[in-house]
């Protein structure tokens, strides 16, 4: 029989079977489909949007909300840490640094207490780190902080995930697969080296260079594993 005829959508995007249906999956459908349509769902991105879980539309609307307020903070705080450390503040462009960080943890905390963890956030949290992290190294290469191959090692995990990004983007799975890959122990972990080496280029240049290959190494393991569930959730 045809998946047409064999399957009813109910409004929330589920699928249930049309002949088995009764007056109690009239009231509670089902949340899978037939083995026979799994190739079917896994080639279809569009339908998992459709039916919420980890996928879903980044809403303008969730922009105002705390957690995501604090993220979207990083983004002014880099513009002000490159002029910082353009002029020479190292107190100032630390003091910055410091803030940034603090955004980015208490942007988590803050949607898993209010319940807050949305489909925009996945998206906004991981972009405003980038975007603070890219401008400082180039502001920290500019001021003669930090040598422009040690900024290349130190953005390993971008520049990996850059390249898989455009490979999924080019497939038209890219807003499916990044809400299903969430951060890893790796991914935070090289957040942390990398923010560190940024603090050492300002106040003790001695530490710098460990911390840069550090976090390339720490950065490589988290660019493999984002691979490794970008493939899986394809």
């Amino acid at each position: 029989m045809p998946i047409a005829r064999r399957y009813a959508h109910c409004p929330t995007g589920r699928v249930v079977s049309a002949g088995r249906q009764s007056s109690s999956t009239a009231r509670a459908w089902p949340a899978t489909l037939h083995p026979d349509d799994a190739g079917l769902a896994r080639d279809a991105p569009a339908a998992r949007l459709a039916r919420g879980g980890a996928f879903g539309p980044v809403r303008p609307r969730e922009l105002v909300l705390p957690p995501n307020v604090l993220s979207l903070a990083r983004i002014p705080l880099a513009a002000i840490f490159a002029v910082a450390a353009l002029d020479g503040d190292a107190e100032l462009s630390l003091g910055v640094l410091v803030l940034a960080g603090a955004t980015d943890v208490a942007d988590g905390w803050c949607a898993r207490r209010l319940g807050q963890v949305t489909a925009t956030g996945r998206v906004i949290d991981p972009a405003a780190d980038k975007i603070f992290f890219l401008t400082a190294a180039v502001a920290l290469v500019a001021a003669g902080r930090l040598a422009p191959l040690a900024a290349l090692v130190l953005a390993t995990r971008e520049i990996v995930q850059a390249v898989l990004g455009t490979a999924l983007a080019l497939r038209g799975r890219l807003l499916a697969t990044g809400a299903a890959t969430p951060s890893s122990p790796a991914g935070k972990m090289t957040t942390l080296l990398q923010a560190s080496a940024l603090a050492a280029a300002l106040v003790w240049p001695d530490a710098r260079d460990p911390l840069v290959v550090a976090a390339a190494v720490c950065g490589a393991a988290a660019a493999a594993d984002y691979w490794i569930s970008a493939v899986r959730a394809a």
